[in-house]
């Protein structure tokens, strides 16, 4: 990850990058441009550079950033810098941007070609308060990837991003060494494409479309100390991405059958806080809706989600003491259409009641490697690269059929052991669960005997608390033993 966002960074550079300085020039901008480079440990070149009446010209423009086994290329064939007397630079882009990567560092050699394409596109650079400011526009963007060529061979398929109605501003400050940016944009449309066509393994088409997107991310471009395997190129990004609906469809052929899929959103959010230190990600999008066409099946295959959520934040760097983690995970609202139904219980035996399934966990861990160093392996690390200290069950939720399992709790963990010993307590409730044994039972999913034997089974693990409803109190004590609603388990 740490490789392609740095990549990413270079190779992207000529679209947004500059310093603070006052009265803006077109030569000093693009002297700014050569120097940020060259502080990245990359280089931008040009063929040849000519200036007159305010104006800049240079042909044959070239990027080049090389880490580690990865080398990153760009070449344009002009860019035209004019100053427009007003103390900005209006920056002109040639059409086609054309991007390459080659990739040896697992054993074999990877190359990987893409064009950059726009209509419109119109960039503004000025000095705002001490900071260089960058407005862009355009009324499209495209990014094709050409060829990917693995040891010699072309691999089967396509991929395109487009977006339509593109307006930003980005921001950067130079006078600092960690570089900080903040950027804002919107987006009309964005599309993206994949397709895949193999003689022997089928063909593979998919189309997402995304709508009303905006975001918002701040960070900085040197976030790195150059003692950590990321080097100079860190990264640090953080902000949020929302959209106001999303679609996506996708049909594959096969020899044992076709497929087809579709499936709609409401609005979304992708909300990130990464550095070379720490990993946060979290997703939430509202109401999906899905449809299948399975080839022999002779139905659709519906379902709907209402909410749906993923988190996670975890430390990358070595330290300490013990830093964050979180899990989130949630899938709310889930209903199954009566075909899906009907292929297990077409005697509508089981209530039908719309599905949960939530997770909510945090806690610190202590990393005892940096996790973004690929090259020593671990081998430095007696045991795991990381052990966890504590931990928190905010909110468990599971709800099927009329039933519904719910905890909390919390616990430390001893890890002066090879397993690591908790010490807390975990409260669980479930309400609905022998009804619904019941009802598996008639649909003869579950023997009628073991239902028995778990209703007998029940009362050494869960104390009654109503009809049908049980509750668990599970204590991790210090010297190793577990309590169970206060009796020991043996």
């Amino acid at each position: 990850m740490s490789k392609c966002m740095s990549l990413m960074a270079s190779t992207a550079f000529i679209m947004s990058a500059g310093a603070a300085v006052a009265d803006l020039s077109a030569p000093d901008l693009w002297a700014e441009w050569q120097e940020m480079q060259e502080a990245l440990g990359t280089t931008i070149t040009a063929q040849s550079e000519s200036y007159a009446s305010g104006v800049l010209t240079l042909t044959n423009v070239a990027t080049q950033a090389i880490i580690d086994e990865v080398e990153s290329t760009g070449r344009i064939a002009q860019i035209t810098l004019r100053e427009q007397g007003d103390g900005s630079v209006r920056i002109k882009l040639a059409p086609v941007y054309a991007l390459g990567i080659t990739d040896t560092s697992f054993g074999e050699s990877s190359v990987t070609t893409m064009e950059l394409r726009h209509t419109g596109l119109d960039i503004v650079a000025r000095d705002e308060d001490g900071a260089r400011t960058y407005d862009y526009g355009a009324q499209q963007l495209t990014l094709d990837v050409g060829d990917v060529v693995v040891d010699g061979e072309t691999m089967p398929f396509q991929v395109s991003v487009t977006v339509n109605d593109l307006a930003s501003r980005y921001v950067i400050d130079m006078g600092s060494e960690a570089r900080p940016f903040q950027s804002q944009d919107t987006i009309g449309a964005m599309q993206i494409r994949f397709s895949m066509s193999d003689p022997t393994e089928g063909a593979f088409n998919m189309q997402s479309d995304f709508t009303n997107l905006t975001s918002a991310f701040s960070g900085t471009l040197n976030a790195a100390d150059a003692a950590l395997p990321l080097g100079p190129l860190g990264v640090a990004l953080k902000g949020e991405l929302t959209h106001g609906g999303s679609s996506v469809q996708f049909a594959a052929e096969a020899t044992d059958g076709d497929i087809q899929m579709e499936a709609r959103t409401g609005a979304g959010t992708l909300a990130m806080d990464i550095d070379p230190t720490k990993f946060g990600i979290f997703s939430d999008t509202t109401q999906t809706e899905m449809r299948a066409l399975i080839g022999g099946f002779p139905l659709p295959i519906e379902a709907s989600v209402g909410r749906s959520t993923f988190g996670i934040a975890m430390p990358l760097a070595r330290t300490d003491d013990p830093a964050p983690v979180n899990l989130t995970l949630g899938l709310r609202e889930v209903v199954l259409s009566d075909v899906i139904w009907g292929l297990f219980d077409p005697q509508g035996i089981i209530p039908r009641d719309p599905a949960t399934i939530a997770l909510d966990l945090e806690g610190t861990a202590t990393v005892l490697s940096d996790l973004t160093d690929v090259t020593n392996d671990f081998k430095a690390v007696q045991g795991p690269p990381a052990q966890i200290n504590s931990l928190r069950l905010n909110d468990l939720e599971v709800s099927l059929g009329g039933a519904q399992l719910s905890g909390t709790g919390a616990a430390t963990f001893d890890n002066s052991s090879v397993i690591p010993a908790p010490v807390g307590q975990i409260n669980l409730s479930l309400s609905g669960g022998f009804g619904l044994l019941d009802q598996l039972a008639t649909l003869g999913v579950v023997p009628p005997e073991q239902v028995g034997m778990v209703r007998m089974m029940s009362g050494m693990f869960a104390t009654p608390t109503g009809p049908d409803e049980l509750a668990s109190e599970i204590e991790f004590l210090e010297d190793g033993s577990i309590l169970v609603n206060g009796f020991p388990l043996q």
